[in-house]
């Protein structure tokens, strides 16, 4: 269900669609340009800082970041502890994009399964116990 709601950006109103960013269309095509920009840069000049690209771009360090945790950006050539950028947001292990570790990613998937799996048992045995013995839906011989 679409809602009216302002950009976190501009101010501007506009029908967000409860998906993404709430940016109004200008804005994220703005964003997406710059991402762009940036993925270029990156491109032309392999092995790059984030505070080279901050300053050369004229882009907050803070943006790229949130384009590592996106996933949409990934370091490289850092590895182990290395890696001060990133932490795991559930172990603090040093991590190249996104979130999480592979690790603590595969133990969130196992327990959002799990959980998802327990509501649906519950939810099956509720039915099973408020339906009337024959109940059920059937279609009437209307001529």
């Amino acid at each position: 269900m679409a809602e009216i709601t302002n950009c976190k950006k501009c101010g501007k109103m506009f029908t967000y669609s409860s998906f993404g960013p709430k940016l109004c269309n200008q804005c994220k095509n703005s964003e997406e340009e710059e991402f762009k920009t940036i993925k270029e840069y990156i491109y032309n000049n392999p092995g790059a800082t984030i505070s080279e690209i901050s300053s050369v771009l004229g882009v907050s360090t803070a943006k790229i970041t949130r384009y590592l945790k996106e996933g949409r950006l990934e370091i490289i050539g850092s590895e182990g502890d290395a890696n001060l950028i990133l932490k795991c947001e559930a172990c603090g292990k040093s991590i190249k994009t996104g979130r999480y570790c592979d690790d603590c990613e595969r133990d969130l998937a196992k327990g959002l399964a799990s959980a998802g799996k327990s509501i649906k048992d519950s939810l099956d045995n509720a039915n099973k116990e408020n339906k009337a013995p024959g109940a059920g839906m059937r279609f009437m011989n209307k001529k």
